[in-house]
């Protein structure tokens, strides 16, 4: 399995990109056409796609755009060619703030997705997905305790109350616990 290529991108058509690794051209289906460049040298994040009839690969630019990809494909009804459709119509944090919205509407517009499954995503997705911003002011485990709290239902400023007022040292677990606790009052 792959999970990364660095190397230099020598071709970009509408649904891929060819990258050259140590003279060898490796093909791959990216979200935007846009992320990469015709000569630029880089780091391409991959998923390598294995079926019964089709092998391929899935490039992206970012950690979070792969994420919300192979969370995005563990959606019942939904392939790796119909999630790459589906996310190269927007951007990682229209996507997330949809699902986060439960904007069904928005999810059917678009390419490969009908409204069953819209509301699979929705069913399925909902506090699973969180925008990552470069600079956050949280641990792993207050992200964590965060997004676990915000998929009890409660809202996301609520959580980062809470959280900020509890030791930065503290377990996930314990977290959650603690913020449950403060939360019920």
């Amino acid at each position: 399995m792959y999970s990364y290529f660095n190397g230099k991108i020598v071709e970009i058509n509408d649904e891929e990109t060819i990258i050259d690794v140590h003279d060898i051209g490796y093909s791959f289906l990216h979200l935007r056409k846009d992320d990469f460049k015709i000569g630029q040298t880089c780091k391409v994040l991959l998923y390598h796609v294995v079926r019964e009839d089709d092998e391929f690969l899935v490039g992206f630019k970012t950690n979070e755009d792969r994420n919300i990809f192979e969370k995005l494909i563990s959606v019942k009804g939904i392939g790796p060619r119909t999630a790459v459709n589906a996310l190269s119509a927007v951007t990682s944090e229209q996507f997330i703030e949809a699902i986060t919205a439960k904007d069904i509407k928005f999810l059917k517009k678009l390419p490969g997705i009908g409204p069953k499954a819209a509301q699979q995503i929705i069913l399925d997705l909902n506090g699973k997905l969180v925008i990552n911003n470069l600079e956050t002011k949280w641990n792993k485990n207050q992200e964590l305790a965060i997004s676990g709290l915000h998929a009890l239902g409660f809202k996301t400023k609520e959580c980062e109350d809470v959280i900020s007022r509890l030791p930065e040292t503290l377990e996930v677990e314990e977290l959650i616990r603690e913020s449950l606790r403060r939360l019920k009052k």
